[in-house]
């Protein structure tokens, strides 16, 4: 009972602060979108998805310990798919932003890894299923 104690608190704040971090960088791309601080979207952009991907991890950690019906879990699940939803508006918004054909790649690129990471299942699963 200890050990489950104890994975709890390992992966269940690291979601919550990978998602906080998401958020954080989301709002910095925001305010370099409303301002076209072109130099700071691409690195921005690239934060807010790096962070992201880190909370998919995180998440992927609690199922692979967790029922996918555990409130536990569901909540993290949530707080993920809200944070891909953002991260992914505003990304879109800022190729609509930039002139540079480089950036515009790096963000489109960005995008596509979004999209990846959201729609296959991590290699964590696959483990579970081997354990199970």
């Amino acid at each position: 009972m200890a050990t489950l104690d104890v994975q709890v608190s390992i992966d269940a704040p690291a979601v919550d602060r990978a998602m906080v971090a998401s958020g954080d960088r989301c709002e910095q791309l925001a305010r370099a979108l409303e301002f076209r601080d072109t130099t700071a979207i691409e690195s921005t952009a690239e934060h807010a998805v790096n962070v992201w991907l880190a909370g998919r991890e995180a998440y992927w950690r609690l199922l692979v310990r967790y029922s996918s019906g555990s409130m536990l879990v569901k909540d993290a699940r949530g707080r993920l798919h809200a944070a891909f939803r953002q991260t992914l508006e505003l990304l879109s918004q800022a190729t609509c932003v930039v002139d540079a054909p480089e950036t515009y790649d790096v963000l489109i690129d960005l995008g596509g890894t979004l999209m990846r990471a959201m729609s296959h299942p991590s290699v964590l699963i696959n483990y579970r299923r081997r354990q199970g």
